[in-house]
């Protein structure tokens, strides 16, 4: 048995289920307002968030102050002159612009480039906590904890659902965290974990040194007699006893077969694939998870780290090159399947320098690209939304909104995930900032329910 993989996934969740709610209780930080959420139901929306470990620097998906740049400080040109531009002058080519150009032309794609942080606080644990929990009041819950709770109050039977909350990252991530309410989440809303590298079965009895097949019935057996008398082992027997039904469902996902035009690893004229590596390999899984399961709600994961404070220019490059190309690769394979109501959604700490430092890196900015990709169903995708100007000098040279251009904080990105789902006055939740497209912007970008 993997067993490091099995209790990590299983242990966890029973123990939750077991212990005194009182026990999971915060003495610091706010409560949520759940009892005053607004909640409609009936979306079937699914989102695969995709969290930018160390703020990805903005100037992939924005180079519309390009020419600009190169005036502000001649002894760089040299460095400059090495980006290519995609044909409508908005995206970095080498760093998978023309696979956002695609998604944006298609309509299926919406890039805000005025996502900014009106404080100039930029320490990645306090952005990473504020941005991932979706507010800056003390409400300690991640928006993904946040959606079980509410999900777990208003949908009837969600408790008894597949893995509603899916995971590629460990549960100290901040999307994770379950604080903030009088008791923890129940044990089948938390997240099931999968390894970021390369989808594998956690539940599987492959490893052991025995003849594990020829001992299923003694070993279920052995846990329910271990596990019928104490006061939370029987939770642990009955894991054991979900066991199978977990693992036949992770080795269908394995086994599944790619739709006709997506690849995997060959290179074949005419077809789309997932690279063979780190953001490849993490996508093409939530995406079999997604597209099998639509008892999932929520996939989570993040990227390695873009904090790229010298030689950034080909470390962003080969980063977002292979990013793009599986979200495109994503949403084509989501096309292929006829299915609308997936959604994936890119944010992280904050943006970056516009300009390289002495180093050829790029340093911490306020304000970033927000990247909303898919979910047809649900989404009135707006294509580019915000202008930006240059502000600064030298290598300190950042973006930040034009005069009169829309502009939202980071955490309008949770209340916007939440109303995905169905909950009409989600600014209670996040320090009153407002879904975008409920405030100033004035359209509806998430559709009505």
């Amino acid at each position: 048995m993997n067993r490091r993989d099995f209790f990590k996934t299983t242990i966890g969740m029973a123990a939750s289920m077991a212990l005194a709610p009182s026990l999971f209780s915060l003495e610091s930080g706010m409560m949520l307002p759940l009892d005053d959420v607004e909640f409609s139901g009936g979306s079937d929306a699914q989102t695969l968030i995709i969290y930018l470990m160390g703020g990805m620097g903005e100037i992939i998906a924005n180079m519309s102050n390009f020419d600009e740049l190169k005036t502000k400080d001649a002894k760089y040109n040299d460095y400059l002159n090495i980006f290519n531009r995609t044909s409508d002058g908005e995206y970095w080519v080498e760093a998978g612009g023309e696979f956002i150009k695609e998604m944006v032309d298609d309509g299926n794609a919406t890039i805000f480039r005025t996502c900014l942080q009106k404080d100039t606080l930029r320490a990645h644990l306090l952005n990473q906590i504020r941005n991932m929990r979706g507010n800056d009041v003390g409400y300690d819950s991640g928006m993904v904890s946040t959606l079980m709770h509410i999900l777990s109050r208003n949908v009837s039977g969600i408790e008894q659902k597949l893995m509603p909350n899916v995971s590629f990252v460990d549960s100290n991530f901040q999307l994770l965290t379950d604080g903030g309410t009088s008791s923890a989440l129940p044990g089948s809303l938390k997240p099931v974990s999968f390894s970021p590298t390369r989808l594998s079965n956690p539940f599987t009895r492959k490893n052991s040194a025995v003849d594990v097949y020829a001992n299923y019935p003694m070993l279920d057996d052995l846990s329910n007699q271990m596990n019928k008398d104490a006061k939370w082992n029987p939770l642990i027997g009955q894991m054991f006893a979900n066991r199978e039904q977990y693992y036949s469902f992770v080795e269908k996902l394995l086994n599944s077969a790619l739709p006709e035009g997506i690849d995997y690893r060959s290179e074949i004229k005419g077809t789309v694939r997932y690279d063979d590596f780190n953001f490849g390999n993490t996508i093409e899984a939530a995406m079999r998870i997604l597209l099998m399961n639509p008892d999932t709600r929520v996939v989570s994961m993040a990227t390695q780290s873009w904090d790229d404070h010298s030689n950034a220019l080909s470390a962003h490059r080969d980063r977002g090159y292979y990013l793009f190309k599986a979200i495109k690769t994503a949403m084509d394979h989501a096309k292929a399947a006829g299915r609308e109501n997936i959604n994936i959604i890119l944010f992280g700490d904050f943006g970056r320098n516009m300009m390289i430092n002495s180093a050829l890196g790029w340093d911490h900015g306020n304000n970033q690209n927000f990247m909303w990709f898919g979910g047809k169903k649900s989404i009135n995708h707006l294509g580019v939304v915000g202008e930006t100007k240059l502000t600064g000098s030298y290598g300190r040279i950042f973006t930040e909104p034009a005069e009169d251009s829309y502009t939202f904080e980071p955490y309008a990105i949770a209340a916007t995930f939440y109303k995905l789902y169905g909950v009409k006055n989600p600014e209670i939740l996040t320090g009153g900032r407002k879904a975008i497209g409920d405030d100033a912007l004035g359209v509806n970008f998430v559709k009505p329910i």
